[in-house]
């Protein structure tokens, strides 16, 4: 019913791309050549042909008899669609043309042909006959009756055979035709879309069919338990049935039968990969599942279905992690919270001190803390952000140099104010700070505002004279000067419950803010990801779109089928030794580990295994599995994923100033490049030479020692 559906699509635009093309054209007329006319006198009576030839390959014959007989007949042969044609005897036939007029009169008749896009139209004083149609169409009335075309069509809209039938005869049916089915599916043949028996008009009549399955295999369920089992190394039997329902909705399989046959197709697939060990054992693999089931339609079907489910398993994900987020950000906030007051109790647990022990010192005590409070408030800010040194790639000891350098600068300015020392510092600062990217710079430069005002406020403190509290004791309860201490160790409170240090309060709070910032933030481009996910689903929903990106899997999996026919032996042997199964092209394993943290040292290791003939032949071979591949794609399906782009591309992309018809511009622009580069990426590698991967070889050795060399 989907092919029907998009079948017809296409037929109703067709139909409008030809009955446009003269409004889109403008006053365009298809090129007609009139031959000269041929009279012939015979006695009483003459006769006058005149062939007209056109490029729609139509030829019209009028042949025109005087005498005391005169008749008209017309013959049509054509395979334009929207043509009209009729024919009668014994009347005037008028045919209108914008380029040429050509008038016979011969006794007692005249007739006039003109011809206008093909169309002509004819008119007698008993009857009046105009037909139209999308088809290869041709309506006849002779001296026998009408006769009227009907074409028998497939599934695919493909034409099986096409008749004239006389009006209220029988058509006759052509031999019952046959469609592929796929997997264990077959399609049955059930008769023709609608009568064709005492045809009164054209018709077009479509194959219809039924799929059914008719698997020969050994399903059970307890077969199927069993293929599960022993592919997923489980005996949990309540597991394995929750793996069968959710395999059954990812594969869109209809029965628990479809499925058992899926699997045994990617059993046999995932037991003989290990065991092939040449070209001829692939080959002979590839072609077994492929009678087992595995084709194009079969892993379209599948794909589609996986993408929905794979789609539908993530939207579930996305909304249990946004709760769980929500949840987190619940807690932090309550923690959050609380902060403030566990502050207060500090506050208040230095209060009673200073008022209380150390009361003749209570103003210098409250100022103390005070000033302590500032400095650790800015120092918890400045070293919070260098916490996320890591995220910016920026070397911890660099920072660190950094730091003394910055220190020595402010020092040496503002304190003991020395210009060259302070000169020499700040160069030494600048020259690590170059190091890095305009990012990272930016992100260290803040660092160090926050430094300066911590150095700042530290200044201050240093100045402020303290010595009358430093050393004060009360009975060994509180030395002022450790207070500082205190306060980033924490204490016991009188319950003796610990009490967080007002540096850790301060880093909790910093940290809870952070967190909250980055799970609401997490929380939107999840939002916006269901959304996203949530529109393309709904897109796919759509039958026309369904069968499109089924078809663009199919298509996608014919072009792999294409490429796997020119693996040969060479090639199976390098595919092999990349994927480790056996020694024919592997770099030594000393060289391997030596060579696998040097960037392109690998690479050129395993180039220089190589004698530069294998590396062209391998080039060669992958240049030939491009241009198979490539051969694939016709220009109808390079245009559907065009469309299927243009359709998608809106919802992927988050940004509202793109309309649809810049999306459908860059699409169109850009696909194309893409297709060719394709071809120009096979086409160089098909034409590599022996000398020119000698070539390459030097160039990426010289390039892999010269990263070696910079590393050191």
């Amino acid at each position: 019913m989907k092919r029907k559906i998009l079948i017809f699509l296409l037929f109703i635009f067709v139909g409008f791309f030809a009955a446009g093309c003269d409004f889109f054209g403008g006053n365009q007329t298809l090129p007609i050549t009139l031959p000269e006319s041929s009279t012939t006198e015979t006695g009483e009576q003459s006769s006058t042909t005149t062939t007209i030839q056109s490029n729609s390959s139509s030829t019209i014959t009028t042949v025109i008899t005087s005498g005391e007989s005169s008749s008209s007949t017309t013959q049509q042969t054509t395979s334009t669609t929207q043509q009209s044609t009729t024919t009668t005897v014994e009347q005037t036939t008028t045919t209108t043309t914008e380029e040429q007029t050509t008038t016979t009169t011969t006794g007692e008749q005249t007739t006039t042909t003109t011809t206008e896009e093909q169309t002509t139209t004819t008119t007698t004083e008993e009857q009046t006959t105009t037909t139209t149609t999308e088809q290869q169409t041709t309506t006849t009335t002779t001296e026998q009756g009408t006769y009227y075309n009907v074409t028998f069509i497939d599934w695919d809209g493909s034409v099986i055979t096409s008749m004239s039938v006389l009006e209220y005869n029988d058509a006759t049916p052509p031999a019952d035709p046959t469609r592929t089915g796929y997997l264990n599916y077959i399609y049955v043949f059930t008769g023709w879309d609608k009568s064709f028996t005492m045809v009164q008009s054209d018709l077009t009549i479509q194959a219809t069919y039924e799929l059914q399955y008719s698997s020969q295999s050994d399903y059970t369920h307890e077969n199927l338990l069993m293929l599960i089992a022993t592919m997923y190394q489980s005996t949990d039997e309540a597991y394995l049935e929750e793996e069968i329902d959710m395999m059954i909705s990812m594969t869109g399989a209809l029965s628990e039968h479809e499925l058992y046959d899926m699997m045994i197709i990617v059993d046999k697939l995932v037991t003989g990969l290990p065991n092939v060990t040449d070209a001829a054992d692939f080959h002979s693999l590839m072609s077994y599942v492929t009678t087992l089931g595995l084709n194009g339609e079969m892993v379209a079907n599948v794909g589609f279905n996986m993408m929905n489910g794979a789609m539908t398993s993530e939207l579930a994900f996305y909304q249990e992690e946004i709760i769980y987020y929500q949840t987190r950000i619940t807690n932090a906030q309550e923690a959050l919270d609380e902060i403030p007051s566990k502050i207060a109790i500090i506050d208040q647990e230095v209060a009673d001190y200073c008022n209380g022990p150390a009361a003749m010192y209570a103003t210098e005590c409250l100022a103390y803390y005070n000033q302590v409070k500032t400095l650790i408030d800015l120092d918890t800010n400045h070293q919070f952000l260098t916490r996320k040194l890591y995220e910016y790639e920026i070397d911890e000891w660099d920072y660190k140099d950094m730091a003394d350098m910055y220190r020595d600068y402010y020092y040496y300015t503002n304190i003991d104010v020395d210009p060259y020392q302070a000169g020499q510092a700040y160069q030494a600062y600048q020259e690590i700070l170059s190091y890095y990217d305009s990012s990272q710079q930016a992100y260290l430069t803040s660092i160090f505002e926050t430094y300066e005002l911590y150095l700042n406020a530290e200044a201050v403190f240093l100045d402020t004279d303290f010595s009358a509290i430093e050393n004060y004791d009360t009975n060994g309860d509180y030395i002022i000067s450790m207070l500082f201490n205190y306060l980033y160790n924490g204490w016991t409170n009188d319950q003796y419950e610990y009490e967080y240090s007002y540096q850790n309060l301060l880093y909790n709070k910093a940290d809870y803010e952070t967190t909250i910032q980055e799970l609401t933030n997490r929380i939107q481009e999840m939002n916006q990801e269901i959304l996203m996910m949530t529109d393309i689903m709904a897109l796919m929903a759509d039958p026309e779109m369904e069968e499109d990106i089924k078809l663009v899997i199919e298509m996608v999996y014919d072009g792999f089928y294409a490429m796997l026919g020119e693996i040969d032996q060479e090639m199976f042997d390098f595919m092999m030794s990349m994927m480790m199964f056996n020694d024919y092209y592997v770099v030594p394993k000393e060289m391997m580990s030596v060579q696998m943290d040097t960037g392109m040292g690998m690479l050129s290791g395993m180039l220089s295994s190589l004698s530069p003939e294998k590396v062209t032949y391998l080039l060669n071979s992958l240049g030939d599995m491009m241009l198979a591949f490539e051969a694939t794609m016709t220009l109808e399906e390079k245009t559907l994923i065009a469309d299927m782009l243009i359709n998608i591309m809106p919802y992927m992309i988050d940004d509202d100033s793109l309309t649809e018809t810049m999306i459908a511009n860059l699409v169109n622009h850009f696909l194309p490049m893409v297709f060719n580069a394709g071809d120009d990426i096979a086409g160089f590698l098909s034409a590599m030479t022996v000398q020119k991967t000698q070539a390459i070889i030097e160039l990426v050795t010289i390039i892999a020692i010269s990263d070696d060399n910079d590393r050191l």
